[in-house]
């Protein structure tokens, strides 16, 4: 097959069972290009055709003699950085976690989706992988094209040199023949206007000047001649000494070479290429200096944008990557904190009041477990996972509502002020994680003002193009702080990173905004100087006509005196410690409790025994808890389902109608999810 520099296809190797057609069949139907690879031989001539991203199966390779494929990948060129999707399962043995670790490592740009993968998720994962491939051969094409410009460059360079030289040699071997000489000189370098190409006497002072000098420095023969070179060199290089230096070096070693700043005649700086050549007589005395001097700012400029647009590509992956690790992480630790909570919970009530310290040393640990979830919570929405409640919402109003929060918070010592147009249009948001943002950066703003200052809350309504052409509203938040120096404003965003002392900060304050703005499908701009304060803009989408229509009132809550009395209730989640611990609050709440760890259990024990509520986890493996959920409104319609996830956001149109329970949940919240859930309905008990 003949090689396709830009190919966007997706190669597909899952030999076993029907994971490679029905992944294959996805993915054309999401309008993408899949080729599908029985043999590891097969995938690798495929690679070398070309692709845009290869989505393999783990079971394929776990165990193989996959050399080639990896040789492959360490072949790629420096632009290149394939990106691979490895389909993994949810349960492996510890061996198979530790090849994957490593494969993972060796492979690069890899993407992991577990089973049982979503067509929706495995498409969108794959359509990432081909933008990032998109971006990447956009990267080689602008280097191409820059590294084709500087070889013409160079090129040209080298045949001018050529010339120069040659016309050198050809005057110090005919000196005798001075007067003919010095007229092919003159006619040579005053048919260059590329190059400002001049001489000077011994002591530095100019005693010609061609036509490319004039054009490049500005200065006509008349006013330039006789005057000293280093009026072209910038006030901090004449006081370095450099102009004297360059004349030293070219008479010491016959010829000086540099690259630095100059200025022209009307005050204005360019990046120069400049050489001096030391001229001698046939008895060897210095009689001056050859000076070539070339205006290479452009190639500069081209060399510092290539440079940006590298960092832009690695910035925007490193973060992507970052994402995807933090989320994943903080679904693991919201069921260890789950346990932990509900058993320190449970505890607390079986310890006599008399126990006095070991109550204190109990409620110190729930607090420590409490601070992990909000940290959990925060990790969740760099990586955009937080579910959000997304509703029309007048700034205005919202930050008038906190305004004394805002106060309290920040202290007698900072003003707050505000600046709001009429008719701002509402913003499409979360009001309570934009709330929780604002408050964030009012906090990060008095932190950088310990001697008091000014913040300044303001909103605008204004059309943009990022992240999506569009209208939005502009909320901006000015403080008179000390203000981040250019490598702090890089890393501002990072998950973790801060400038604050141990112990006065997770890092994850503007790493969270982010996140927010990302999943408002709006964007923040931070603007900072050192010394003269930050400015950071939430850019939110301009709510829709249907937005702005008032929601429904919710149904009251049920009184919390009302006793709820004994009911039957099923659990289920994979993990057995989460699992126990969930019976245990349960039962501590007066309930029957009964579980299971998987979706087939669950339903078999529904079918023997009655049950008045169903409180599954959703990530399991064969059968999420969404998939149950539905499973049981077929067979049990009206029986309520209760979906815990350690993941606050699920994927779109999954278990949207299910009432939720998030990970880590308290005894208290347990509670109030059961009587939400069997308050307005009356089941149809299994058995």
């Amino acid at each position: 097959m003949e090689p396709d520099p830009h190919s966007l296809r997706v190669l597909v190797f899952a030999p076993i069972g029907r994971d490679g057609p029905a992944s294959a069949e996805i993915l054309r139907r999401a309008g993408l290009t899949a080729s599908i690879c029985t043999g590891l031989d097969q995938l690798v001539a495929e690679l070398e055709a070309g692709a845009g991203a290869a989505f393999v199966a783990e079971e394929a390779i776990v165990g193989r003699d996959i050399t080639d494929l990896l040789l492959w990948v360490d072949a790629q060129p420096p632009w290149s950085d394939l990106p691979f999707v490895l389909l993994t399962s949810h349960r492996e043995p510890a061996a198979v976690a530790a090849w994957r670790l490593d494969i993972i490592q060796r492979l690069r740009n890899v993407t992991l989706v577990e089973r049982p993968v979503q067509p929706i998720s495995l498409s969108s994962t794959l359509q990432a992988a081909l933008r990032s491939r998109q971006r990447q051969y956009d990267v080689r094409g602008f280097i191409e094209a820059r590294e084709r410009m500087a070889q013409e460059l160079e090129a040209l360079v080298a045949a001018r040199t050529a010339e120069l030289n040659a016309s050198n040699t050809q005057l110090r071997e005919e000196m005798a023949e001075r007067a003919r000489s010095e007229e092919q000189f003159r006619l040579l370098v005053q048919g260059v206007t590329d190059y400002a190409i001049y001489m000077l006497d011994p002591q530095g002072r100019i005693s010609s000047w061609n036509a490319g000098a004039e054009r490049i420095k500005g200065y006509a023969p008349a006013e330039i001649i006789g005057e000293h070179f280093s009026r072209f060199y910038t006030d901090e290089d004449r006081a370095a000494g450099l102009p004297a230096i360059g004349l030293t070096i070219a008479t010491r070693e016959g010829r000086f070479e540099k690259e630095g700043w100059r200025v022209r005649k009307d005050g204005t700086r360019f990046w120069a290429h400049v050489v001096i050549d030391a001229i001698h007589d046939d008895a060897g005395t210095l009689t001056g200096f050859a000076k070539v001097t070339r205006d290479i700012t452009e190639r500069l400029k081209s060399q510092k944008q290539l440079e940006e647009a590298r960092e832009a590509l690695f910035q925007s992956q490193k973060l992507e990557a970052i994402g995807q690790l933090t989320g994943g992480i903080a679904h693991d630790f919201n069921n260890l904190l789950m346990v932990i909570l509900g058993s320190l919970a449970l505890m607390r009530k079986r310890l006599p009041p008399e126990t006095g310290a070991a109550l204190s040393l109990l409620d110190n640990a729930v607090q420590a477990a409490q601070r992990g979830a909000t940290l959990t919570k925060r990790m969740l929405a760099f990586a955009r996972r937080q579910e959000l409640k997304i509703m029309a919402v007048d700034i205005s109003d919202l930050v008038r509502g906190m305004a004394d929060l805002l106060q309290r918070s920040l202290g007698p010592s900072i003003t707050i002020e505000t600046r709001f147009p009429l008719g701002l249009p509402k913003a499409s948001t979360d009001p309570n994680q934009l709330e929780s943002a604002l408050l964030n950066i009012a906090v990060n703003a008095r932190d950088a003002m310990p001697e008091g200052g000014s913040i300044t809350i303001a909103a605008k309504a204004a059309t943009a193009d990022e992240p999506a052409p569009g209208r939005y509203v502009c909320l901006s938040v000015t403080d008179t702080g000390e203000g981040m120096d250019p490598e702090t404003l890089a890393r501002a965003t990072e998950p973790f990173f801060t400038t604050k002392g141990i112990g006065k900060g997770t890092g994850l304050g503007l790493s969270t905004v982010h996140g927010l703005m990302e999943q408002s499908h709006g964007r923040m701009v931070l603007a900072s100087r050192k010394g003269t304060g930050t400015t950071i803009e939430l850019w939110l989408p301009v709510a829709s006509a249907e937005a702005e229509l008032s929601p429904p009132d919710e149904a009251a809550a049920p009184a919390a005196a009302e006793a709820l009395g004994r009911l039957h209730i099923m659990a289920v989640d994979d993990d057995g410690l989460v699992l126990m611990n969930t019976i245990a609050m349960l039962e501590e709440l007066g309930h029957a409790a009964v579980g299971a760890t998987t979706g087939d259990q669950a339903l078999d024990a529904l079918r023997r025994e009655a049950a008045d509520l169903v409180i599954t986890d959703h990530a399991m493996p064969r059968m999420t808890g969404a998939e149950l959920a539905d499973r049981i409104a077929t067979e049990w319609p009206g029986l309520p389902v209760i979906l815990a996830t350690g993941y606050a956001e699920l994927p779109m149109g999954i278990g949207a109608n299910l009432p939720k329970l998030a990970k880590p949940f308290s005894l208290e919240e347990l509670e109030m999810a059961i009587r939400s859930a069997t308050s307005a309905v009356t089941p149809d008990r299994p058995g």
